[in-house]
């Protein structure tokens, strides 16, 4: 009987791999697999470290680490700039996530089936989050690493109710990198804490000190950073334009079904609304009686899944910088404790079924999962494309036939231009939103002789006060929804 169900969950997990590879080979051959200019930054910061720039969080922000780009350093160096590298290099994060919820359901007691459906759940996520897994924007996958990470780390902790220095440590350490990976973790990492905390209260020697040691080692450069800088970080989030309440409110009208796949991006429903409210209303129950379930258990570490999943909304909401929801990218925070507290209440209801019917449920989840959540959306939102990066390539080649090698413009259309040439074309941010990530490729364009620089905007973009030299004297190419102006002696 245990192999069977061995064989069972090997099967299930097989195929689950399968409809996430598929999943987002689709995505990459869409138009949601064109690389932006966030992702394009990530590149060529990893190539900007191979050239000695040593930052440690993302100039202009004063928060989010910059971790991925050292760790894609290396590639960059062999291989060169490759958007596709970036895009398989976020995959593979999510992917390891995945492997470290199933192992955080299993030690939570779940059955290998809901083990491998809980890994399921994040590696085949809904479509606007599958398309979140291939973007390499710094810190989000890698974050997501850390925070379930961290889970599984306290989990076992708890499971095993005992602190010892060595673990304690690494949850300190894991904890702390997650907090600087990017703040906006702090809204689940405090939460999922608060258990274990508590378990151990009274042992400073073995939990409190170790704990605190390991998170300020990992933090000591954004510290150091930031006592060199005037604490810039203390500024953030940036002033709110809305309410506490109002963003609560806009998290559970836009980002839930949102992140459930249920809404695009105009916020339009992608399925009949009749089915997607009772798509809402079947995942609030399994993770509301998820929850429950958890809290009534005996178990530490049930509690610790549970309590992040009902408390991180207020101190979501409390963020101002997490106000927009259109690409669901802030679902990231909560997700893991969605899908964690979603198989604890799904696996209670599964024990009142047949055996028969728990097995074939188990295979039903994925394809469900895939043909209402993943397939619409992909469908609505995501249409085919022939070249997914057919513009910032057409503005390069462009460029190399005129032998131009500056670029000034629009923050989303210069960056992956100067990716995608390898770096062979350096750009300069101007114009709104003067967002400036690379320092030195914006001091040699903005040094550059005019005649030798080209620009490029939107079409809705007045260029008249922007152009140094009279427009008569640019060659004007239109690329996608952009102008791209070339000196005329170019």
């Amino acid at each position: 009987m245990g192999a069977a169900r061995t064989r069972g969950a090997t099967a299930l997990a097989t195929f689950t791999i399968v409809l996430g590879l598929w999943a987002r080979w689709r995505v990459l051959g869409s138009v949601q697999g064109t690389l932006n200019a966030d992702e394009a930054y990530t590149g060529l910061q990893a190539m900007a470290i191979l050239d000695g720039d040593r930052p440690v969080v993302i100039r202009g922000a004063a928060y989010t680490g910059t971790l991925d780009a050292y760790v894609l350093a290396p590639f960059h160096a062999v291989f060169g700039a490759h958007p596709t590298m970036l895009k398989v290099y976020a995959s593979v994060l999510w992917g390891v996530a995945a492997i470290v919820m199933w192992a955080c359901a299993r030690r939570l007691g779940l059955g290998q089936r809901a083990a491998v459906l809980c890994g399921g759940g994040l590696w085949v996520a809904p479509g606007p989050l599958l398309v979140l897994s291939t973007r390499a924007y710094m810190s989000y996958a890698s974050g997501l690493l850390l925070v379930t990470t961290s889970v599984l780390l306290i989990v076992v902790s708890l499971e095993r109710g005992a602190a010892d220095r060595r673990s304690s440590v690494l949850i300190g350490a894991a904890t702390g990198l997650a907090v600087f990976a990017h703040p906006m973790f702090l809204t689940v990492i405090v939460p999922v804490l608060l258990p274990i905390a508590h378990r151990y209260r009274r042992e400073p020697t073995r939990w409190w000190l170790p704990a605190a040691a390991g998170a300020l080692a990992v933090n000591l450069p954004f510290l150091a950073w930031n006592a060199r800088n005037g604490w810039p970080s203390l500024d953030q989030p940036v002033a709110a334009s809305d309410t506490w309440i109002e963003r609560l409110g806009r998290f559970f009208t836009g980002l839930v079904p949102r992140s459930l796949g249920l809404m695009g991006e105009d916020g339009s429903w992608v399925l009949p609304p009749v089915l997607a409210f009772a798509l809402l209303i079947a995942v609030t129950v399994m993770a509301t009686s998820g929850v429950a379930t958890a809290l009534r258990s005996d178990r530490s570490a049930r509690v610790a899944v549970a309590l992040p999943m009902i408390l991180c909304w207020p101190a979501m909401a409390s963020l101002a910088n997490l106000s927009f929801v259109a690409d669901a990218r802030y679902a990231i925070i909560y997700l893991p404790f969605l899908v964690l507290t979603v198989a604890l209440g799904a696996d209670r209801i599964a024990g009142r079924l047949p055996t028969g019917a728990r097995s074939v449920g188990a295979l039903a989840v994925p394809v469900v999962m895939l043909v209402l959540t993943v397939v619409p959306w992909l469908r609505s939102q995501a249409p085919a494309t022939a070249e997914a990066n057919g513009v910032a390539a057409s503005v390069v080649s462009r460029l190399n036939d005129a032998s131009i090698t500056r670029l000034s413009g629009h923050y989303w259309a210069v960056l992956p231009v100067e990716y995608l040439s390898d770096g062979e074309v350096r750009a300069a941010v101007s114009g709104d939103p003067f967002v400036v990530r690379l320092p030195r490729s914006q001091q040699i364009v903005e040094a550059s002789d005019p005649g030798r620089l080209a620009h490029i905007y939107p079409f809705s973009v007045d260029v008249t006060e922007r152009l140094p030299l009279p427009a008569e004297q640019y060659r004007v190419a239109e690329v996608g929804g952009l102008r791209l102006y070339i000196p005329s002696d170019g």
